[in-house]
């Protein structure tokens, strides 16, 4: 899923994991690489949507009605982006879940034991109890559960702000 210097091919986020700390302080989000290309991407499809507007339209045709088909196209493409990469997060979750529970245990923890609580999950919040493959997997993991939970809540106010322009 990434490459050797560690940035993901879905261009979320880049991992930086310092060489001192193993906790979540250690990582970074580069903005720029997370925001540009969706930036760029509404840009043009906003501009596309004025263009038509306007190409299309009648004389008659305001500028409230052009700015209300900017903001319903907005809101659609936001819609599309989120529902593109939410499963590709979970996706991601999901293996490097796999991964910690698999390869990323010290020796002599069992995914079923008191020091979990029985529950393989709290591998997530005892980080004592992993390897370095463990450390990576949990920062992949929790930065994926992070970007998910955000784009769910994009994908609410995107649908609510469409529903408002429509009644």
């Amino acid at each position: 899923m990434t490459n050797k210097g560690g940035i993901s091919y879905l261009a979320l986020a880049q991992y930086r994991p310092q060489q001192s700390g193993n906790d979540m302080r250690s990582i970074q989000i580069a903005p720029k690489r997370l925001l540009m290309p969706i930036a760029l991407t509404l840009l043009a499809f906003f501009v596309l949507a004025a263009v038509v507007l306007y190409l299309k339209s009648q004389p008659s045709a305001t500028w409230d009605d052009a700015f209300s088909a900017i903001l319903i196209s907005s809101g659609l493409i936001t819609l599309l982006i989120a529902i593109v990469a939410c499963p590709l997060l979970i996706a991601r979750i999901t293996y490097f879940l796999f991964r910690l529970m698999a390869y990323g245990r010290k020796e002599g923890v069992s995914l079923f034991s008191p020091k979990l609580l029985w529950n393989p999950l709290n591998l997530l919040l005892f980080k004592s109890l992993l390897n370095e493959v463990g450390l990576k997997a949990r920062q992949r993991i929790l930065v994926a559960i992070i970007l998910f939970i955000f784009l769910i809540f994009v994908m609410q106010l995107t649908t609510s702000v469409l529903q408002e322009l429509y009644h």
